[in-house]
């Protein structure tokens, strides 16, 4: 059975805050979810910290650095959702943001929804 939405996060050398975005994808109030994880040739500590992680709807794949688009469109090619969503590896999700997108989507007949951001600095201060 394919999932209503995936999720794809391209990394690279975000093992500092790769964590936290899987946590916010995994704590979705909708867990009708894949989340696929492309690695861009991260040298650093990435793969260690997605592999920490033991979720059945979580999906890891390496390459060789190759760019942000092209990390980008391989986790595309794997997603098997009927909805995509992309996540930067250093940013988060609200903890109802799936839901919020999909109801927009479904209550307007639209095949593509854009949000704001919050944007924050290293110590999770808000800018205004």
């Amino acid at each position: 059975m394919s999932p209503l939405i995936s999720v794809i996060i391209p990394a690279y050398n975000h093992e500092r805050f790769i964590g936290a975005a899987i946590e916010s994808v995994i704590n979705q109030s909708l867990t009708d979810f894949e989340l696929i994880i492309v690695n861009d040739g991260s040298t650093d500590g990435t793969e260690d910290v997605v592999k920490k992680y033991d979720d059945s709807r979580l999906r890891y794949f390496y390459q060789e650095n190759q760019d942000a688009y092209n990390t980008i469109n391989r986790g595309i090619s794997l997603a098997r959702g009927q909805y995509i969503s992309i996540l930067n590896s250093d940013d988060i999700y609200t903890i109802d943001r799936l839901e919020k997108l999909l109801a927009v989507c479904e209550s307007n007949n639209a095949v593509c929804a854009f949000s704001d951001v919050i944007p924050i600095d290293d110590e999770n201060n808000e800018f205004t």
